[in-house]
C-alpha cells in the first residue's frame, strides 16, 4: 500500500472579494488546480479568487441535473421563459458547466434586455471560468448603464485584478475610496492587490483597517488570514480563518482554508470535521470532496474516501485528480487492478498530452502483475469515530 502522500489533492487557498450582487455562486476551485498533477500533500498552497454567494443551495449533483432537465422542458414549451433561462444558468454554473451557463444567461438577456441580472451573472460566469477579458467587457457595459453602481465598479475592479491589470483595478478602487473612504469592497480589493503582488505588510495594514471599519465582515478576516499565511504566521492565519467562519456559516472559503491548513499539518480529524461543515452547505464543492477523501484515506476510511472521489465525478466526469485518486485507491488500497485500470485509462484519455514519463504509466504497468480479481475488503465505513471540535484547538495548527 502506498502512503497517502501519493494521493493527489487540491490545496488552493481562497481569497475572498466581496460583491454586493445577488444570486452568485462560488467557483469550487481554480481551473489550474483542477488539472494539475503536482498538488500533493506537502505542496505550497496558492491563493485563488473566491466570490461570496448570496444564496447557498445545498443540492446534490442529481438534484441539480433534475433542475436542468425541468428548465429545459420549460424552455422547450416556452422559448421566452426568462425565469427558466435564469434557473438553468444557475444550475449549470453550480455544476461548473460554464459554457452552458453562459448561453443560458445570454438567452435570458435576449428575452429581457432591460434586465441587469443576466449580464451580471454572465460576468461572474466569465470570472469563474477564467475568461477575465470577457468579464471586463461585461462589467464595463453594465457600468456604462449605471455609472454610479458600486457593485458594478467592484465587480469590474475584480475582473481587472484577475486579468492582471492592476493599474486599471487601482484606478477604479481609488475612485471608489474617494467617494467613500469606508468602502469595504474597495478596501478588500486593494488588500488583495497588495497580497497578489507580494507586498504583504501593506496587505496586512489594509485588511486591519478593514476590520476596524467593519468588524463583522468575514471576507476581511479570511483575506488577512491568507496574508498571515504568506508571512509564515500560520497560527495567526488559523485565528483569522476561525473568526471568519464564526461570522458566516454560509461562507465556505475560510473553512476550506482552515481545513486545508489542518490537513497540511496532518491534523486529519479536525480537517475532516471542517470539510464536513463545508459540504453541509455546499455538497458540490470539489475542493472539499477531494481533500476530505485524502483525509479519509489517511485514517483508513476507504469507503468514505471512495465516495468522496466518486461524488466529484458526478459533478465533473472528467475531473483529473478524482480519476487519478480513484485509480490509486483501487490499485493500492483495494488491490483491484481491473477497476484501477479503468480509472487510469480515463485519466489518460482526459489528458491527451501527458508525457510518457508520467507516473500513471508506471501504475498501469504494475497492474499487469496484480491479481485480476479484487481481494475481499470490508467496505463498511466506521461511524463511531469521534471527530473533535476545531473550535478549541491549541496554539499549534
Amino acid at each position: 500500500m502506498i502512503g497517502s502522500s501519493y494521493i493527489k489533492r487540491s490545496f488552493t487557498l481562497f481569497a475572498l472579494v466581496i460583491t454586493t450582487s445577488c444570486a452568485t455562486k462560488t467557483p469550487p476551485i481554480s481551473s489550474s488546480s483542477q488539472n494539475s498533477f503536482v498538488n500533493k500533500s506537502g505542496d505550497t498552497p496558492k491563493p485563488a479568487e473566491f466570490i461570496d454567494p448570496a444564496k447557498i443551495e445545498s443540492r446534490t449533483p442529481r438534484e441539480f441535473r433534475r433542475l436542468v432537465e425541468t428548465n429545459l422542458l420549460a424552455i422547450e414549451a416556452n422559448p421566452r421563459d426568462y425565469a427558466a433561462y435564469m434557473d438553468l444558468g444557475h444550475a449549470y454554473r453550480k455544476l461548473a458547466q460554464y459554457e452552458k451557463a453562459q448561453r443560458a444567461f445570454e438567452n435570458a438577456s435576449l428575452v429581457k434586455p432591460q434586465k441587469i441580472e443576466p449580464m451580471l451573472e454572465l460576468g461572474l460566469v466569465h470570472i469563474d471560468s477564467g475568461k477575465n477579458e470577457r468579464a471586463v467587457q461585461v462589467f464595463q457595459s453594465l457600468l456604462a448603464r449605471e455609472p454610479t453602481n458600486v457593485s458594478f465598479k467592484n465587480s469590474l475592479a475584480i475582473a481587472y485584478r484577475k486579468k492582471g491589470d492592476f493599474a486599471s483595478a487601482l484606478s477604479l478602487i481609488r475612485e471608489m475610496l474617494n467617494e467613500d473612504k469606508s468602502n469595504i469592497y474597495a478596501i478588500n480589493n486593494l488588500g488583495l492587490i497588495y497580497y497578489e503582488t507580494k507586498r504583504y505588510e501593506l496587505a496586512e495594514l489594509t485588511f486591519q483597517k478593514g476590520k476596524r471599519i467593519n468588524p463583522k465582515t468575514p471576507q476581511t478576516y479570511n483575506n488577512l488570514g491568507l496574508t498571515y499565511l504568506a508571512m509564515d504566521l500560520a497560527n495567526n492565519a488559523i485565528a483569522e480563518f476561525k473568526k471568519a467562519s464564526e461570522l458566516s456559516r454560509s461562507l465556505v472559503a475560510p473553512r476550506l482554508n482552515l481545513a486545508n491548513l489542518y490537513l497540511n499539518f496532518a491534523n486529519h480529524l479536525p480537517a475532516i470535521q471542517v470539510y464536513q461543515e463545508v459540504l453541509s452547505v455546499d455538497p458540490l464543492n470539489i475542493a472539499a470532496n477531494l481533500n476530505i477523501g485524502v483525509a479519509f484515506l489517511t485514517i483508513n476510511e476507504i469507503a468514505r474516501a471512495r465516495q468522496s472521489f466518486s461524488t466529484i465525478l458526478e459533478i465533473d466526469p472528467n475531473h483529473s485528480l478524482a480519476l487519478f485518486n480513484l485509480g490509486l485507491l483501487y490499485q493500492n488500497y483495494l488491490q483491484d487492478g481491473e477497476s484501477a485500470l479503468k480509472y487510469f485509462q480515463r485519466f489518460v484519455a482526459v489528458n491527451k498530452n501527458l508525457p510518457h514519463t508520467h507516473e500513471v504509466y508506471n501504475y498501469i504497468k504494475q497492474i499487469q502483475i496484480m491479481p485480476k480479481r479484487p481481494s475481499k475488503v470490508i467496505m463498511t465505513p466506521k461511524t463511531t469515530t469521534p471527530i473533535p471540535s476545531t473550535q478549541n484547538q491549541g496554539a499549534r495548527p
